[in-house]
Order: C-alpha cells, then sequence, then structure tokens
C-alpha cells in the first residue's frame, strides 16, 4: 500500500535575513516527511546583509527554491512579483501557504485568497509600531486589510498577540501563539566552533573587560544610536570596556560615526552567519530595540548564558520580566540603559541567578521542537479543515 502524497505548503518572504530567516530556516530543516515545502522568495535584496545565504542554505538541503522579485519598497515593481507569485501558486497546487512579514504576507495573501489556499500569516514584528502619523496610519491600515484574507495569524508571544487583538489586524479566533524557538546546542556549538576565537581576533574583539554587545540589524527598530549614547556614559566607569554591534543595516554609517564623535571604542562587525562565536565573548548582551515580536538574538543569549539587558517592551517583557531572566529597562533612554547594564555588571551574583533561569526557560518553553511541533499541528488542522469543507 503506498503512502499518501505529501502535504504541499509554500513560504512567501521578502526579507531572507535575520529572524526572519532563522524562523523558515527552522521550519524547513526540521519537517517530517509527510510534508513537502517550498520557499518562493527573492533571490537577492542586499547580499551584504547575507540576503544569499538563505538561499543557498536551504538548497542545499533540498528545499525548492522560487525566484520572486520582491523589494521592500512599495512600487510598481510588486505588480511584477505578484504575477511571478501567482503562477508559482497555480503551477504548485499548494495545501497551504505561510507568508512572513509586510511585504510578502499582502502580496501572498491576496494570491492565496484569489487561488482559494489556506493562509497562515507570521508578522515577525509589526512594521507599523515603528512608525509615526499617517505612516503609520496607513500600514497598519494594510495590515487589516490584509487580516481580512487570513486564515490565521501567528503571534509569535503573547505580548504581540495583545498589540494584535488591540490592534483589530484580525478576528480572535483567527489568531493563535506560537512562541519563537531556537537550537541551544547547535547554537553553543557554534559558539565554541574551532574557528569563533580566529573570527573574533580577526573582528578585534581582543578580550578586554567588560565586552558590551548587541546583535541584529541596525535598523531604527533595534536603535543602535541608543546603544551608543549608553555606551559614552559607560566609558566614564569603565573606561576600558569595548563594545561590539554585529550585524548591518541602513543606520551602520550613522551609528559608526556617532560612536567616533562620542569617543566610543565601537566594533561593528558587519553581518556574520556565526553571530554566536561573537555573542559568547560578551560580558552583557543588550537588546536596545523600540519594538519585537519575539527577538531571535535574545532568545540565542539565553541559550549561550550571557547576562541580558533588554528594553521593556512587548515579547521581550514576557520571556524576561514574569521570570525575571535578564534585566528589564526603558526604551530609547540612553541612561537607564547605561544604569542597568552597570546594575547587571556589579550585582554578579543576581545576574548568575538571572542567566541560569534563562538557559532553563530557553530550554524548556522555547525550543525549536516545541516551536516545529506547534507550527505543524497549526498546519494539519488548516488542511483537515479545508479537506472537510470540500468533501
Amino acid at each position: 500500500m503506498s503512502n499518501p502524497p505529501a502535504t504541499r505548503v509554500l513560504h512567501v518572504i521578502e526579507s531572507t535575513t535575520a529572524g526572519v530567516r532563522r524562523y523558515v530556516t527552522y521550519l524547513l530543516q526540521h519537517q517530517s516527511p509527510q510534508w513537502h515545502m517550498e520557499v518562493a522568495c527573492p533571490a537577492i535584496r542586499q547580499e551584504h546583509f547575507g540576503d544569499t545565504a538563505f538561499v543557498d542554505e536551504i538548497r542545499q538541503i533540498g528545499v525548492c527554491v522560487h525566484d520572486v522579485p520582491m523589494q521592500r519598497s512599495i512600487g510598481l515593481a510588486d505588480l511584477k512579483a505578484a504575477r511571478v507569485l501567482q503562477n508559482v501558486v497555480q503551477q504548485g497546487h499548494y495545501d497551504l501557504i505561510h507568508t512572513h512579514s509586510s511585504k510578502a504576507g499582502f502580496l501572498g495573501r491576496s494570491i492565496a485568497r484569489l487561488s482559494g489556499v489556506p493562509v497562515v500569516h507570521t508578522p515577525n514584528g509589526l512594521y507599523y509600531l515603528g512608525q509615526h502619523g499617517v505612516k503609520r496610519w496607513f500600514y497598519q491600515t494594510l495590515e487589516r486589510l490584509a487580516g481580512r484574507l487570513t486564515t490565521q495569524l501567528i503571534a509569535v508571544s503573547e505580548g504581540e498577540r495583545i498589540v494584535i487583538t488591540r490592534d483589530r489586524l484580525v478576528p480572535p479566533d483567527r489568531l493563535c501563539v506560537i512562541k519563537n524557538g531556537v537550537d541551544a546546542p547547535h547554537i553553543r556549538g557554534e559558539a565554541t566552533a574551532p574557528h569563533a576565537r580566529q573570527l573574533c581576533e580577526q573582528l578585534g574583539i581582543n578580550g578586554q573587560q567588560p565586552i558590551i554587545g548587541a546583535a541584529g540589524r541596525m535598523v531604527p527598530q533595534k536603535d543602535p544610536l541608543t546603544f551608543v549614547r549608553a555606551a559614552a556614559q559607560l566609558r566614564q566607569t569603565y573606561p576600558t570596556a569595548q563594545f561590539v554591534w554585529c550585524g548591518d543595516g541602513e543606520l551602520r554609517t550613522a551609528t559608526e560615526q556617532l560612536a567616533a564623535h562620542l569617543n566610543v571604542p565601537l566594533i561593528t562587525t558587519g553581518h556574520q552567519e556565526n553571530s554566536a562565536a561573537i555573542m559568547q565573548t560578551f560580558d552583557v548582551f543588550v537588546l536596545p530595540s523600540i519594538y519585537e515580536g519575539l527577538p531571535f538574538a535574545l532568545l540565542e543569549a539565553m541559550a549561550l548564558g550571557i547576562p541580558i539587558v533588554a528594553t521593556d517592551i512587548s515579547g521581550v517583557r514576557d520571556v524576561l520580566g514574569d521570570q525575571q531572566a535578564g534585566w528589564l529597562t526603558e526604551p530609547c533612554n540612553e541612561a537607564a540603559l547605561a544604569t542597568t547594564i552597570e546594575r547587571a555588571l556589579l550585582q554578579t551574583s543576581e545576574s548568575q541567578r538571572r542567566t541560569q533561569a534563562a538557559q532553563h526557560l530557553v530550554e524548556t518553553q522555547y525550543s525549536v521542537q516545541l516551536m516545529v511541533q506547534r507550527h505543524l499541528e497549526l498546519y494539519q488542522h488548516l488542511v483537515q479543515k479545508k479537506s472537510s469543507r470540500s468533501a
């Protein structure tokens, strides 16, 4: 007796770096044989941000990739991308479509609805939260319109679910929470790989104490400028401190210029495939974001056992606040950030306690196995629901 055909899922992605990349790659790496997953995404957006690495990585594990020329900005190019994506969907006979982030979310959900295919969407951070005035209203309105086309929307944290409900992006019965998760043993293995030390030496991370660092895209959402201003204040107490930002982005030049102006010894590493190798040198990991869903960099720092100072925002507070697994501080406030980092450095026994709590938490509640299992359960439920209606 032959096995039933695998359930076909198409992931639609425009942003192929950072957290979105980790999220989708985990789902692809840990899928079971009863699932056949493919990806529609641009072959390249900005090479120096690591955008080609995602396609190369998933092709190596045998995943079919369809080149859809989506761009971050809104424009006439979206019409071409929509036509290409529609052809992919029509030819692929997919049972389910899963869209990720704003651009792919809007195009993918529109085409899924036209094709009669159930569609799951994960915002991976609500873009409009970082906007103001008319821009905020515009992007929030787009999310609400796309919400009408959504079969199920995934919030990656309870805090994000509350925001989505408050802003009425989808009705509550079409919203669920599936927490992000990471492969903690693999992350620790990357951090201690033979080339890890050599990488840090090449970048000039020389072991001066303390090393205070962050990891993520250098964009307004992550607020690297407040990190630099806080570093300038910390230099008064810790004149030999070294500051590191692992990542790249549109604010890199502005961040480096501000650091030079304030006499902050800042190392910006650019995009690094093995960010864990760099993070493991940190005495304090800093997450100065203005808004988040549930950042993978935070979970990776927890897995590595690094004391964490992060902004008290939705998603981050869900992980660190109740469990006292890190230190929380007010966003966009360099004085508060500097004070909290200093507290984490001085209160060593309390930092150790919180670090141990964070490691236990990430291994028991934020594992990649739990994350993938819950996604596959949701996929199965939606596919079966569609089949029963068609019968």
